[in-house]
């Protein structure tokens, strides 16, 4: 019994992390399991054991590299005894005390299948390693003949699975089930007889339950979650939330140094006044614009009208029969001409803008490149389509008291 005491504290000197800085610390864990084992083969004819029998206790310390690998150092003891109990408890008597030192890589299976998506308290571990293993009967010396007929030795090959729950972020409890294969086992598990199958020659089940500890003050690397990228719409959605439309209605370029953003600007050469749309109060705002791409014998494309908007954002509300009722809508343009608009839906279509004519003011044809009914959606198109199509993009929504 002494000398089992020993082990135990020697291996948890070994691991306990002292010596490490506090900044690692949160790396570290102790965990103490205890439960039922299966020594599945071999034994000699006339010996058996339980299916499960008690008892198998193991204690280990595991170093996480970060939230999703690691690797432990444990101790592992079984007492493997003759079937007892039940309707085969016939087995000759006998008893060997097992044990198992072990070193093995950790997987966070946790973390790397984001279980945080649905919860911060279940976790799973996968484990597997190798280490050396001792049979021997009970009273044999532990540090006796290292093979004789009260003892074996050989090499164990492990591997396991934890699932966990996280109590808080210093204790969590846990399951554990491992597997034990041995090479090199020269004796059956009750150790009458010699056993020299080659391979992988002897094998070993446990099944526990425990506890794990979790040294420092900072949140378990177990626990730990990688943050997670924001989707589109998120970050679409904090920019429209944080936007200083004065700030960047005062960036944009204004060539005529009327205080009207040039693309926001009707006559954007010539200062003006914003009742006018930029143009001088003697100018007409909605006068033509030629699109050399479109047509170029006649001037047909009304220009962008500013609202009350500075920042060009927010709908302008305009006198339009819709042919889509949908509440919102980002114009590229406006034609006199229908063939033109036709035209021109046309060539953004084959470019991949997905346009359309949507309805009709004061007799212009309105091309439109994306319809909506929720503000945050249709910004978010007004700003690509005027990186991608046109500055002089804007919004329309239909006046609501128009007939």
């Amino acid at each position: 019994m002494l000398n089992k005491l020993f082990i135990l504290v020697v291996v948890v000197m070994i691991i306990h992390p002292s010596g490490y800085s506090q900044s690692n610390s949160d790396r570290w864990s102790l965990s103490y399991n205890i439960g039922v084992t299966n020594g599945v083969a071999p034994y000699a004819p006339g010996y058996w054991s339980n299916t499960l029998g008690f008892m198998h206790t193991n204690i280990g310390g595991r170093f996480m590299f970060n939230n999703k690998f690691g690797v432990k150092a444990d101790f592992g003891y079984d007492r493997i005894k003759n079937d007892e109990f039940g309707d085969n408890g016939q087995s000759l008597p006998f008893r060997s005390n097992y044990f198992r030192y072990s070193l093995q890589l950790t997987a966070n299976l946790g973390r790397t299948l984001n279980f945080e998506d649905f919860t911060e308290h279940f976790g799973l571990l996968l484990h597997g390693g190798m280490g050396y293993s001792s049979n021997q009967k009970k009273g044999a010396p532990l540090f006796g003949e290292s093979d004789g007929p009260d003892k074996d030795n050989m090499v164990n090959f492990i591997v396991g699975f934890t699932p966990q729950y996280k109590l808080n972020d210093r204790f969590t409890v846990n399951a554990d089930i491992a597997f034990v294969h041995h090479i090199y086992q020269q004796r059956t598990w009750d150790l009458s007889a010699a056993y020299n199958d080659r391979g992988f020659d002897g094998f070993m089940a446990n099944a526990t339950v425990g506890v794990t500890y979790y040294f420092g003050k900072n949140t378990p690397m177990d626990w730990t979650f990688d943050p997670k990228p924001p989707s589109v719409d998120e970050v679409a959605e904090e920019v429209m939330n944080k936007l200083d439309a004065e700030t960047l209605f005062d960036q944009l370029p204004d060539n005529d140094s009327d205080g009207i953003p040039d693309r926001l600007d009707a006559c954007p050469g010539t200062a003006g006044v914003i009742a006018n749309n930029g143009c001088p109060k003697s100018d007409n705002p909605n006068r033509y614009q030629s699109n050399d791409s479109i047509n170029t014998s006649t001037n047909d494309s009304l220009p962008y009208k500013i609202g009350t908007d500075k920042s060009g954002l927010d709908p302008v509300e305009v006198e339009v029969e819709l042919f889509d009722f949908h509440e919102l809508h980002i114009v590229v343009g406006m034609f006199k001409k229908r063939q033109n608009a036709t035209n021109y839906v046309e060539k953004l279509n084959k470019e991949g803008h997905d346009a359309e004519i949507v309805g009709i003011s004061k007799g212009f044809s309105i091309v439109s490149v994306g319809s909506f009914d929720e503000i945050t959606e249709a910004r978010r198109r007004l700003m690509r389509a005027r990186e991608d199509i046109i500055e002089s993009a804007w919004m329309m929504k239909k006046m609501r008291d128009y007939e």
